[in-house]
């Protein structure tokens, strides 16, 4: 998270000169931080913006800047007005990198103002939020405008409208940068807090080890302490109130909890910081939780220690739980996950209840419920939909939502697409967040634990299909990346195919004699499933050429040209594959059909990014990845 942050902020900073840069790659580097944004903060984004994050990579911009602009008139604005100076103009690089600063102060904000993402002092807050401002004020005047139009606003307390005239932008960029607060100097924790703090820690980790022992003895392993702890304690200024904290004294001690395999261990740093996570690894798995101001140790706090003892499940609980099949328990996931997020069961099964934020009145939802090997298509959630008369949805699969159908209702604020692996990622979260996580664990998922049996084969594929799209996401695009690119299309090429094959071989970076002609990949056709068959039998493909095109946009006709030479001899037949970012757009799709009418008759199917990651899904959930080649050949073949 605290590497986000200051990414983000530092984004922030730059966006003014990169405006005036006109830096395309710059500013595609840059909105990268998008995609690291987790799934929790994504949630809340969209209820304040109607938009997800990622759908900036995903869909046309104009589309993303004109839900921004709603965001803009709910939110009172005041540079609305030259926002839709902005879309009037209809310049695309000025339209994606104002998307993308109101997308990245919005986190910024959200953060600053939630004490569940960072704990930050309330002098630190203030100045971050003036930062912002500026650095907002500073594109503006980048982008041309050199004053703050004319606005109103409504004051609670005097309960009228105020007029403010129009000003200066640079008088007030001056006026916030004066404002910014001076944080004090803070003590160092002293020599009996730390003797303290030492005896605290050993005092939970003695309560935390005989609680498990006594109520979770044969499942002890899957928690995330039980084997060892690193305690972690810092002392930073917070605005977080709790049972165990006065915030009048501006110190509170956080314990960062993280597993250890060396037993128990103490690390106490006696410097006071503003934000708690400053010193530490944002990969190193930590979990955090209040200690108690420096005013409040004593003796007597420490019974209280039995009370703040709390279970910390390991993720790896969870996928084996997602490996086994489980109708019932999947029913019960559904209603927890959809109740924890304000969902709640209405009379009937297919009823839920949730207020809106916005009118603050209560919405009827219709949740419709696929069973597991349910196919589901566009056009059948658009026929659910007109069935019913609701405005809103949640679609719940107990199987899979192919990627690619998300990423066509990803946009419609009144659709909700959610499947197992989406409502697991979700409870894994909130196990370790939530209020609620003891009482969840308790009655939801120790009665089941019995009954499983782990398939650790099962679980190895879910993580590895996760770290794969993961990666192919975060990988990017252009030329000098084509290293990377290749290296996870071809991790990803094994992990799908590897076990279907009757002998899976595969030659990497073919040259000939001469080293005129080079093929990315070679892989033999021993393929066991209809499509591997029929591709040998129909276009005498005993070898397939597989070709990677790491392009920013939709391959060109070279890309073809060269994928074509390569099928023009007998060894490999007329069937390759080229593995890209984009989908095609309309001339390079004509293309593609040119060379299957053609007379040698070339099939030359494209996989994009969407197309590969919905074949990862699939063979997650275990099915056939083939399955999304053979609809690609199909649409090919119907178009011609």
């Amino acid at each position: 998270m605290k590497s986000l942050f200051f990414n983000a902020l530092k984004f922030m900073e730059s966006i003014s000169y990169l405006r005036i840069e006109r830096d395309v790659d710059k500013v595609e580097e840059a909105s990268s931080i998008l995609r690291l944004i987790d799934n929790s903060v994504e949630n809340e984004l969209f209820l304040i913006l109607n938009i997800y994050p990622s759908d900036y990579f995903e869909v046309e911009s104009k589309v993303i800047f004109n839900k921004l602009l709603n965001f803009s008139h709910k939110s009172n604005d005041i540079f609305l007005t030259y926002y839709m100076d902005i879309r009037e103009k209809d310049d695309e690089f000025d339209i994606k990198l104002t998307s993308l600063r109101i997308i990245v102060s919005a986190y910024l904000k959200l953060v600053l103002n939630s004490p569940y993402y960072m704990s930050i002092s309330i002098e630190m807050s203030k100045n971050y939020l003036f930062d912002i401002e500026v650095y907002i004020l500073k594109d503006m005047l980048a982008m041309g405008y050199h004053s703050i139009p004319r606005f109103r606003y409504y004051n609670k307390i005097e309960k009228k409208m105020h007029y403010v005239d129009e000003m200066p932008i640079r008088e007030q960029i001056d006026k916030l940068t004066i404002s910014r607060l001076i944080i004090p100097k803070l003590t160092k924790i002293s020599l009996e807090e730390q003797e303290l703090l030492q005896r605290y820690s050993n005092v939970w980790w003695n309560k935390y080890c005989e609680f498990i022992n006594t109520f979770y003895y044969d499942i002890r392993h899957l928690f995330e302490f039980y084997q060892g702890v690193c305690f972690k304690f810092v002392v930073c200024k917070s605005t977080i109130e709790s049972n165990y904290v006065d915030t009048k004294s501006g110190l509170v001690l956080h314990e960062i909890k993280s597993a250890s395999n060396d037993g128990l261990s103490v690390e106490i740093d006696n410097q006071v910081y503003d934000i708690y996570f400053l010193d530490f690894d944002d990969t190193h798995s930590v979990l955090a939780t209040l200690g108690y101001t420096k005013k409040t140790i004593a003796e007597n706090k420490i019974k209280d220690i039995e009370q703040s003892v709390e279970i910390y499940v390991n993720n790896e609980l969870l996928d084996i739980i997602r490996s086994n099949d489980n109708a019932n328990f999947f029913d019960s996931l559904t209603d927890i996950v959809l109740g924890l997020h304000g969902y709640n069961k209405y009379k009937f099964d297919s009823f839920y209840i949730k207020r809106d934020l916005v009118s603050d009145e209560p919405a009827k939802i219709e949740v419709i419920k696929y069973a597991k090997n349910h196919d589901v298509d566009k056009e059948e959630i658009q026929l659910s939909m007109e069935r019913y008369s609701r405005s809103k949805f949640i679609f719940v699969h107990e199987g899979l939502f192919l990627p690619s159908l998300k990423k066509e209702f990803s946009t419609n604020s009144d659709i909700l697409l959610l499947d197992s692996g989406d409502l697991f990622r979700k409870l894994k979260y909130m196990l370790n967040e939530s209020i609620l996580s003891m009482s969840i664990f308790n009655d939801f998922i120790k009665p089941v634990i019995s009954t499983l049996q782990l398939d650790s084969d099962k679980v190895k594929i879910l993580k590895v299909s996760e770290s794969l799209i993961y990666d192919i996401q975060n990988c990017p695009t252009g030329i000098e990346n084509w290293k990377k690119y290749e290296d996870v299309c071809y991790r990803a090429i094994r992990f799908l195919f590897e076990d279907g094959f009757a002998c899976f071989q595969l030659e990497y970076q073919i040259s000939n004699d001469i080293r005129t002609d080079k093929r990315d990949l070679i892989l033999q056709n021993s393929g066991y499933h209809d499509f591997w068959k029929d591709m040998k039998l129909i276009y005498k493909s005993n070898n397939i050429v597989i070709e990677f095109k790491n392009y920013s946009d939709s391959i060109d006709n070279d890309a073809f040209r060269q994928i074509s030479d390569y099928l023009e001899k007998d060894v490999y037949g007329q069937f390759g594959m080229i593995f890209t970012r984009k989908d095609l757009n309309s001339h390079s799709r004509r293309k593609q059909i040119d060379y299957l009418l053609n007379r040698n008759k070339k099939l030359i199917l494209v996989i994009s990014d969407v197309n590969l990651i919905d074949m990862i899904a699939l063979k997650s959930e275990g099915e056939s990845p083939e399955n999304i080649l053979m609809k690609l050949k199909f649409s090919l073949e119907t178009s011609v």
